[in-house]
């Protein structure tokens, strides 16, 4: 992605604020696969999932018609906390199986 971006034609500042926006979304995807989380860790992770969504938004409020109301953006912000607080963490959760069956059952078909 940083090399991709590093040979747009885009103002510096724009280049900046993308390249720290894939910083923050690496450190919050290094998070999300901890095995576990304490305290300090869960409110760390929020914060950059905060942090991420916001920079998020203030980037590509101008460039989309669909006013950033992406579902897994709403459930990063609103939902990833406490579904670890109430289930543990995310590495417990997959779609392989359901991703698998749409494959075989929706893509191939059509």
């Amino acid at each position: 992605m940083i090399f991709v971006l590093d040979n747009l034609d885009i103002s510096v500042a724009l280049n900046k604020k993308l390249l720290n926006l894939y910083e923050v979304w690496n450190n919050m995807y290094i998070m999300s696969r901890f095995e576990e989380f304490d305290y300090q860790n869960l409110k760390d992770f929020e914060n950059l999932i905060i942090n991420w969504a916001q920079q998020f938004i203030n980037i590509f409020q101008t460039y989309t018609l669909l006013e950033l109301k992406f579902p897994k953006l709403y459930s990063w912000v609103y939902h990833t906390i406490n579904l670890i607080r109430k289930y543990g963490t995310l590495n417990e959760f997959s779609t392989e199986t359901y991703e698998s069956l749409h494959k075989y059952f929706v893509k191939a078909p059509y």
